[in-house]
This record gives structure tokens, sequence and C-alpha cells, in this order.
């Protein structure tokens, strides 16, 4: 895969988009959004120690929920939120934590009192300063099993559909220059990706409790600046995966040699050629593996207009198929970014979940965001349900956002497919678009409204299509008692039409809470 120098991640700034910040955390986990100034670095320059933030919050949630041609069911719910929060950096450490699980009783009865989790965490130790680091990462937090509803922030997933993601990751990393002729990079990552149910368990549907623990080699030889524009670099690269599901002992071999060149500071080219080999054994007689084994190549085209722009067009041949790739990051103006990207993969929903830990980045609050849209940050793609099988996955994002005086606008789209590669043939295609406005109205009181909207359709071997569309909207308005309690106000609503009413839902939800930090 090509490997743009401009889209690297270096410390804490991430280049070329500039990226949207949160300006405070409320009660079941909301954030408020807010564009950073333009150019403004995530850093502050230098060590600035570590700081650690406790917080309990309080709320309560009335919420109705309409299945199918049932009637809606009202409940009041108590919600609980104990939190700590862990930020900073020294000169050989950097952490961003936050936990925030949310105790919830069910004052109607309806359904059980429950705990869900809301854990992240990323951060790096330096044993050997420029030499050798320790990235670790961590995840846990509920999602809606059948997918849509939970993208709203802070939604109560409904007790039965209820599926609990919890992700680490330890990678440590070496790296060493020989003068000005080589540079060597040797990494190694231990991951663990688990989804638990918590909700009711459908056998052959998915929606199933699944574990995988993978380990990742890397060797890497570049060479350095007395090649001049010529850029030279062979990666080795060894994956092994084992687990339940279509993480059985599965295994993946990929060594490339790439060769750049750089015409001036705005254009270079690149190419690869390598060999892969990608091997998902046979789970079950109804349920074939996936083998894909051959020679891959790439050509590609990287444009720097600026030190805040970058953009990345590649084409060839990888895991299988033939696809161009593209990765976008353009400053339109001082107060205007675009981001855009598409990459074609082959994984399940937990390679994927652990993926998307490479778009985590976090403001100058500490608060997690995504780097690709500056929304709030979630590892899980919510926009599909819970799959247990292998896909090739075609995502194509494109998000514009512009800052304003004391406000600021986010539009984004998306456009995914996901084609089957075992078990029964199935292939999904999912349309969405939000617009998300903020805005600070003084001091002490700052608001955000989304709007969102999703088409999907699900077409499965010898069966007629599923069909459905979503509507759903959000306002969130925070206001600051003092500088350590806050009290904020959320509705939900988001309606859901199938062309199959028994899966026709509408579910409104107004949260009122209080957070106080010491």
């Amino acid at each position: 895969m090509l490997r743009p120098e401009g889209l690297r991640r270096t410390g804490r700034t991430i280049r070329p988009a500039l990226i949207l910040g949160l300006t405070s955390l409320s009660v079941s986990g909301l954030a408020f959004a807010q564009l950073l100034p333009p150019g403004q670095p995530q850093d502050t320059g230098g060590p600035t120690g570590i700081t650690v933030t406790p917080s309990i919050g309080v709320s309560e949630l009335y919420g109705e929920n309409e299945v199918g041609t049932g009637g809606s069911q009202p409940q009041f719910v108590t919600q609980i939120s104990p939190g700590i929060s862990v930020t900073g950096e020294t000169a050989r450490t950097r952490i961003n934590l936050n936990y925030q699980p949310t105790f919830n009783h069910f004052e109607s009865g309806g359904s059980k009192d429950r705990i869900d989790q809301n854990f992240n965490t990323d951060g790096e130790i330096d044993p050997i300063q420029d030499t050798l680091t320790v990235k670790f990462q961590g995840y846990a937090n509920t999602a809606d099993a059948s997918g849509n509803a939970s993208n709203q922030q802070g939604i109560l997933v409904p007790t039965n559909n209820r599926i609990l993601y919890y992700i680490g990751n330890v990678a440590p990393r070496y790296q060493a220059n020989f003068h000005d002729a080589a540079t060597l990079e040797a990494s190694y990552s231990v991951n663990s990706t688990n989804t638990s149910v918590e909700g009711t368990k459908v056998p052959g549907f998915g929606i199933n409790s699944t574990n995988s623990l993978g380990q990742n080699a890397l060797v890497s030889i570049g060479s350095a600046e007395s090649f001049g524009r010529l850029g030279l670099r062979a990666d080795f690269a060894h994956n092994t995966n084992s687990g339940s599901g279509m993480n059985t002992g599965s295994t993946s071999d990929v060594d490339t040699v790439t060769v750049s060149y750089h015409i001036d500071r705005n254009f270079y080219i690149s190419g690869s050629i390598g060999y892969q080999s990608i091997n998902y054994p046979d789970n079950g007689p109804d349920n074939p593996g996936y083998r894909s084994n051959g020679v891959t190549w790439t050509l590609g085209l990287t444009i720097t207009p600026n030190d805040l722009s970058t953009i990345a067009l590649g084409y060839g041949k990888q895991q299988g198929s033939y696809n161009p790739s593209i990765q976008v990051g353009y400053a339109l103006g001082p107060r205007t970014n675009i981001s855009a990207s598409y990459l074609v993969t082959v994984q399940n929903q937990l390679t994927a979940t652990l993926a998307n830990f490479k778009y985590l980045v976090y403001d100058q609050f500490g608060n997690p965001i995504d780097s690709r849209t500056g929304l709030p940050f979630s590892a899980v793609n919510q926009t599909f349900a819970s799959q247990n099988i292998l896909f090739r996955d075609k995502p194509a994002l494109v998000s514009i956002s512009h800052q304003f005086e004391r406000s600021a606008v986010t539009l984004t789209g998306e456009y995914e497919v996901r084609n089957s590669l075992s078990g029964v043939q199935t292939e999904t295609k999912v349309l969405s678009g939000s617009i998300n406005y903020s805005r600070q109205f003084s001091p002490l009181a700052q608001g955000n409204v989304s709007l969102g909207y999703t088409q999907s359709e699900n077409v499965t071997f010898g069966s007629p299509p599923d069909r459905a569309r979503s509507f759903s909207l959000s306002g969130q308005l925070l206001y600051n008692l003092s500088d350590t309690t806050s009290i904020n106000v959320v509705e939900n609503l988001f309606r859901t039409i199938s062309n199959d009413s028994q899966n026709n839902s509408l579910t409104q939800q107004l949260t009122v809470g209080l957070r106080k930090s010491f």
C-alpha cells in the first residue's frame, strides 16, 4: 500500500488536514465540536506534565421506542457515570486516557439495570529517544448490533441489541539511521480485538461474541538523504490471527519493494511490486475460507501544494483485486478544509475495528476525535450490523468543514459497499450524509445540532433485497455553571423505514444531566 509521507502521523500533529476539536465532554459521552484555529498544532511544543481529572455525572433520560407495527414503549432511565481523564506528556511519555462507564437504572422495569462501558486510551513511551518507542491503545464501547441507531452520540442502545467492542494494542517500534545511506524500521504489535454480546444471541446471523488475537511484524529498509530525489524501500510484513469465526488461524504475508522519485518539492511519483499471501481457513462445511496469493503492484502520484495539503492518488493490485486509491487532505482556505479517501481492503468486523485506530487523534483538551471528519471518535463502523464474516470493503468518504468566528459546520458524505468473501454471498450498499453545526453562544454556553440520513440495501443470494432508510436528528446544549460543573440537555430522534414493516423503528430520547469534575 502507498504510504505518502504527507499523510503520516508524527507525534500529536496530524497533517495535512486541520482537525476539529472538542471543547468539552458532557454526560453520556457527548461532545461539542469546534474547529481548531487554522494551522494550530495538536501539541503545545514541549512536555507539560500529566494531569489526572476525576469526575462524576448524573442524568435522567426519558425515551420512547416503537418497533415494527407495535406502539411506543416509554421509559425513564437514571444514569450515573463516574469518569477519569489522564492527559499530558513528559520527556519520554505521552498519554490520553478517558474512562467513563455509565450505570443505567430502568425505573419502569422494562429492562434489567446494566453498565455500559466507554473507554479509550492512546499513549506512547520512549525508552530510547528517537530509537525505541512503545505505542499502546485501548478501546471499549457499546454499539447497536443491528447498526445505524448507534450513529448518534449518547443514544441509549436497546438492551436486546447491545454488543460491546473492546480492543487492546501494544506495538514496540525500533528505528535507526545508518549515516545518510539507509534507514531501518522494525515493529511488532500484539492486539486483542473482541465483541461481547450483551443482548439476544442469534446463531447464524452474525450477532455472536467473537475474539481475535493478532500478531503483526514489519521490517522496513529504506534509502536516506544520500540518494537525493530517489527513494527505495523494502517492506517485509507477516501477520497472524487466532480466535473465533473468520479469525481462526488466519495468516497474511506481504513483501514489497517500493521506488519513489521526487520531481520537485510539490510532486513525487512512486511504484511498488511485491508478493502477497492471504489465508483464511475454512470454518465449517457451510462457511468456506478465503485465499489470495500472487504478485501485487501499485503506481502512485503524491501532490503537496502547501504545508497543510496533500493529495495521494494510486492504482494497483492488492488483496486479490484491482482498485484505485485516493487520500486527500486539502486546505481550501484559512478556515475551510476538505478531506476525502477511497481505500479498498479485505477484512472482517474485528480487523476493521482495529484498523480504525489509525484515525484516532486528540484535540488540545484530550478528547478523542476522528481525523477524517473531526467528529467524536468511534472505532466501530456503526452503519453496518455486526458481521462475523470476511468481506471486501470499498468505502468512499468526503468531509468538508468551515470555521466561522464563533461556530463551525461540517458536512460529511459516504458511500460504502461490502461484498462477502465467506459464508452466504451478500452485498451491502450504504449511502449516508450528515451535517453538524456547533456554536459557542457565550463563554458559558455552547450548542450543537446534527442531521443525518442513511440509505442501505442488503442483497443476499437467493433472497429479495432488504432496503431501509434512516433519519436522525440530535440537538445538544451545554452550560457551564462553574469551571468544574456543567449541565447539558440532549434530544435525539431516530427513525428507520424498511421495506419490511417489522423492521421499522422510531426512537426519541431526551436527556438532562449534570457533571462535576474535581
